[in-house]
């Protein structure tokens, strides 16, 4: 536990030992690091002669040891005017004046290092400016303007309100009856907020050009949201409209959530006890299906029993409180051990969980070694688990185990290989991990057992991370940072050539990744954050290969001019266009349709039902060498089909039909030809095995913890850096991007195995190397048909 000792002192009360100022009020701050006190970190904030914070002073927190500092001018009614970035100096407390010099040569003389705040003339002190650090956006302000409803086009406002349960459209908002707030950001886009005198915001409008954008909040007289209206409804509020766009709920007497439609979705029923605990939900899949989930309680309203029903008496529970109790045994609810005084009809128990002790120990599939007695009480937390595999009979158990200050210090939990993952953590005296130990076992598999080991600096900052593989300890990363905390630089595998440095502008955004010639990316801006460009080179290319980027007003990309060598091609060029909802309406894409040639791989239109896609046409007619490009398969009128709960079951333009599970997770992805891809997810929505069958191949993946089997052969162990492959034990590191894209894959040495380069929402246009490993944009597994 964290030990803070206060020391409250005014003036010159506190010796001249503790370095502070004493000529100003301040209160210190000390948190112990270790249980000796002999490490601690102190922050020092000192306060004007009217108690106002005036400064900050974190003392020797930086990487060198010095103190950073950050402070907060007033103006003479006592508003926050200037708040300076924080600067690094070897002093313990700066005057204004010395502030600004010392940030003018921690930033540069011109980079004008602070926030500054522009107050309306009146007494009600509203913000009405806002501008940023940064020497270009001096005149580039966040605004805000204060005004009621009027009968303008800018202004004006519809009242809808709910008479029961029908949507009613009053008629615009008299003038004056709501209060209005525009802001607009640094690049000009602006949006306005129309709040009534309840305070309930009931309608934001931005502008994309001329055209306005609404979307409308509704509430009932007992201030519940009914329905949520987006800017493709215009207006209609007809029934066909309101089940394709619109957000709507209903409430019982007790203000409860009892139904709810999403767009293109059926409704949701929930149904709850006297205590106001869910007991009871129906989506539209289980309406047809005539299923019920349920969800059972202990007495401290803790979630102990997860399943589905099919009751038809689900309403009566309204009028009462659900009990489960615990017995123990190997009765009850799924021989959970659990019993209701609520009769389910043909039950089946998706999910367990117990509680204050580990009396289940004495279950089916706890009754062995791995689930040992406790040595600490775990009264108060979860302590063990039960999830069902989704469309078998198989079932995981886990156990938690905790230390006297209640952190988890052990877990064990069975897999699907018929074998256990053990966890054990150690902590740092301040809750940090010093070491993380995992043991996967699987039935006839060789045993791996891997240890991770972390270093923090005097402030508490990651500088190293190892890990153990079955006895062979290597250095995973080694950061570095910079005097005002910024990550700076990671070395790799202890690998001074697998290196990667970082670099910021003044208001913290990375402006560079580089990594001499394994992988460099360079970032800019606009004035509101959104990137405007970006170039990147990855090994195996003599050029750069980046974007140009606009958005329209309402931050939605708009385009995307391709880059190589710094020129502005066709190469891989996009266009989008929307609707009102940001749904998109047309993709003009460029793409590689040789080894050096690139045309246009793809001209979509997109004809919608709703926000659900319909039908897809491309007037395109080249193909890209990859085959990354749009198949145009089917030229229907309607060419995507979606269930109840608005999930997609069929495309014909892939050739695919898709069958989900009871959490909308696909379960099976069938192609045209006969062949399959099949998921398989435990009740937690955790993936657990894919199947691929195609041509008469089968290909089984099993997902254990980090360790992944292929045909049942260990084939990766996945790292915080990476992977190792465990046919040789070689460990292989992901280079990412300000996205945490996987750029480029390098072996433990820093030789290139993989590079990518992305187009802007995810596919691959372009790789080097060989295609070594799935984890490919935002870090995300990508699973491809394997033919």
């Amino acid at each position: 536990m964290k030990r803070l000792y206060i020391l409250i002192s005014f003036l010159c009360l506190i010796g001249a030992a503790t370095a502070q100022n004493s000529n100003q009020n301040y209160v210190v701050t000390r948190t112990m690091l270790n249980e000796s006190s002999s490490s601690y970190l102190d922050v020092v904030k000192y306060y004007d002669g009217l108690g106002r914070l005036c400064q900050t002073v974190h003392n020797q927190v930086t990487p060198q040891k010095n103190n950073l500092l950050d402070l907060s001018e007033y103006d003479e009614s006592g508003r926050d005017v200037k708040d300076w970035l924080p600067v690094y100096s070897s002093s313990a407390y700066l005057s204004a004046s010395a502030f600004s010099s010392t940030a003018s040569g921690n930033y540069g003389s011109t980079a004008r290092p602070f926030n500054q705040s522009v107050y309306e003339a009146s007494p009600s002190d509203r913000l009405v400016a806002q501008y940023g650090p940064g020497a270009k956006w001096s005149d580039k302000p966040m605004t805000t303007d204060y005004m009621l409803n009027g009968s303008s086009e800018a202004l004006s406002c519809v009242h809808y309100s709910v008479n029961g349960s029908t949507l009613v459209n009053g008629g615009s908002y008299a003038t004056g009856e709501l209060y209005v707030v525009r802001t607009q950001d640094e690049d000009g886009n602006t949006a306005s907020q129309f709040t009534d005198k309840q305070g309930h915001t009931v309608l934001v409008s931005q502008l994309n050009g001329t055209v306005r954008h609404d979307t409308y909040y509704v509430y009932d007289d007992y201030d519940n949201l009914c329905y949520v209206l987006p800017p493709a409804m215009d207006g209609n509020i007809s029934t066909a409209s309101l089940n394709l766009y619109a957000y709507q709920y209903k409430y019982d007497r007790r203000n409860r959530c009892v139904w709810k439609k999403l767009p293109g979705a059926d409704a949701v029923s929930y149904v709850y006890d006297l205590n106001d605990r869910l007991v009871f939900s129906q989506d539209g899949n289980q309406k047809s299906r005539g299923k019920w989930m349920f969800y059972l309680y202990d007495d401290l309203s803790r979630l102990v029993v997860q399943g589905e029903c099919a009751n038809t008496n689900t309403s009566t529970a309204s009028a009462r409180s659900v009990a489960c109790t615990c017995v123990n045994t190997a009765t009850g609810l799924g021989n959970s051990g659990y019993s209701s005084d609520f009769a389910l009809t043909a039950p089946v128990v998706y999910l367990v969980n117990y509680y204050d002790n580990y009396d289940f120990r004495t279950l089916p599939g706890f009754n062995n070694s791995f689930f040992s007695a406790e040595t600490v009480s775990a009264k108060g937390y979860l302590s063990g688990s039960v999830i069902t595999v989704l469309g078998s009979d198989t079932k995981l158990y886990s156990a938690n185990y905790y230390d006297k200050k209640g952190r988890v210090t052990k877990t064990v939990s069975s897999n699907l290989l018929s074998g256990y993952e053990t966890t054990t953590t150690i902590y740092t005296f301040t809750g940090k991990p010093a070491s993380v130990k995992h043991v996967h076992m699987a039935a006839g598999k060789t045993t791996q057992m891997e240890i991770y080991t972390y270093t923090y600096d005097h402030a508490e900052r990651l500088t190293k991370v190892e890990h153990s593989l079955n006895g062979v300890k290597v250095t995973l990363a080694a950061n570095t940072y910079d005097e005002l905390g910024r990550l700076s630089g990671k070395s790799l595998h202890g690998s001074a050539s697998n290196k990667l440095a970082y670099a910021y502008n003044i208001r913290n955004w990375i402006e560079s990744i580089s990594s001499g010639g394994l992988f460099n990316i360079s970032l800019y801006y606009g004035y509101n954050g959104n990137v405007s460009r970006m170039v990147c080179r990855c090994p195996g290319d003599n050029k750069t290969y980046g974007y140009n980027f606009a958005y329209d007003n309402l931050s939605r990309l708009t385009s995307a001019q391709s880059l190589i060598g710094g020129i502005i091609t066709l190469g891989y060029a996009t266009n989008y266009s929307y609707d009102k909802n940001g749904n998109l309406l047309h993709l003009r894409r460029g793409g590689q349709t040789g080894l050096s040639g690139t045309g246009i791989i793809d001209n979509l239109s997109f004809t919608l039902n709703g926000n659900q896609l319909k039908a897809v046409n491309d007037d395109a007619t080249a193909t890209a060498s990859n085959g990354f490009e749009f198949k145009d398969g089917a030229k229907l009128a309607t060419e995507y089909t979606y269930d109840a709960n608005g999930s997609l079951i069929k495309d014909l333009n892939k050739g695919i039909e898709i069958q989900y599970n009871l959490l909308n997770l696909p379960s099976q992805v069938k192609f045209s030809d006969g062949s399959t891809i099949t998921y398989t997810y435990g009740a937690d929505g955790v993936k657990l095995r894919t199947v691929h069958k195609i041509g008469g191949v089968t290909t089984t993946t099993d997902y254990c913890d980090n360790v992944i089997y292929e045909n049942g052969t260990a084939k990766q162990l996945l790292t915080e850096e990476g992977y190792v492959s465990l046919s040789d034990k070689k460990y292989h590191y992901y280079l990412k991007d300000h996205q945490g894209n996987n750029r480029v894959v390098t072996d433990q040495a820093g030789g290139m195995e993989e590079a990518n380069y992305y187009y802007p929402f995810g596919g691959v246009f372009l790789s080097n190397g060989n295609d070594v490993q799935a984890y490919k944009y935002n870090g995300k597994e990508l699973i491809q048909r394997r033919d």
